[in-house]
């Protein structure tokens, strides 16, 4: 499925990919990395552990490979597809075995056609990501003032002013 979002980019019939791995209440299995236990109760309620990690490491690597292949390929204006996307990464929770949604982790990687700054980690303690999306929204022209449960200011130091 990366596979085929990247040749959409590249055949510019779309500029707006979701990809969501799996929904986290899923017991999918990943024996590819030596789980076999279901992904909700028997990995994310079962914190800290080597399953935990296992399952986490391996879709941090599909990131990468995505992220690898969109700075392979190039996009209509000779800059890579990277340069030319935003690409959002994130978890719907903070700490899965607590269902805490505090303290989040997202990545934001890509250039989105120079309007995204790079290189930098933003320290945001008890925040969701309402004000990342506000951010990301603005810096595609979506004249949006708020966003999810009561977020109304973008996160500073995501998007070239």
């Amino acid at each position: 499925m990366l596979d085929l979002s990247v040749l959409a980019f590249r055949c510019d019939l779309t500029r707006v990919i979701t990809f969501g791995y799996e929904h986290t209440v899923t017991e999918q299995a990943h024996p590819w990395v030596g789980v076999t236990a279901g992904y909700h109760i028997g990995v994310t309620h079962n914190l800290p552990g080597a399953p935990y990690a296992a399952v986490n490491r391996w879709m941090v690597s599909q990131l990468a490979y995505l992220l690898d292949a969109l700075k392979a390929t190039r996009d209509f204006d000779g800059a890579t597809l990277l340069d030319n996307t935003i690409v959002y990464f994130a978890s719907e929770m903070g700490e899965g075995s607590s269902h805490s949604r505090k303290d989040l982790p997202i990545i934001v990687c890509g250039g989105g056609g120079g309007r995204i700054r790079k290189g930098r980690l933003l320290d945001r303690p008890g925040q969701g990501n309402g004000n990342v999306l506000i951010a990301l929204m603005q810096a595609m022209d979506v004249p949006v003032q708020s966003f999810g449960n009561g977020f109304t200011t973008p996160l500073p130091g995501i998007v070239n002013t």
